[in-house]
């Protein structure tokens, strides 16, 4: 599923194995384009990445974060 996001927010960076990168952040911007890579249900974690090639756009955020920041297109 695609996700465009609505509001712009800052959220802490992942590494390609999912685990938080320390006192890393991103602006996650608002119009950018995103897409579910892996939902892991029982830890409420959605694995998003950018569509676009040219940007880092790996995120880790919970179900209510996608739910408020983002739209499915």
């Amino acid at each position: 599923m695609n996700y465009r996001c609505t509001e712009g927010f800052q959220v802490q960076l992942v590494d390609d194995d999912g685990f938080e990168i320390e006192n890393e952040s991103f602006s996650v911007d608002k119009g950018s384009e995103w897409f579910i890579e892996d939902y892991i249900e029982t830890w409420d974690e959605v694995f998003l990445r950018q569509l676009e090639k040219d940007k880092y756009g790996y995120i880790k955020i919970n179900k209510d974060t996608l739910d408020s920041y983002f739209e499915e297109f």
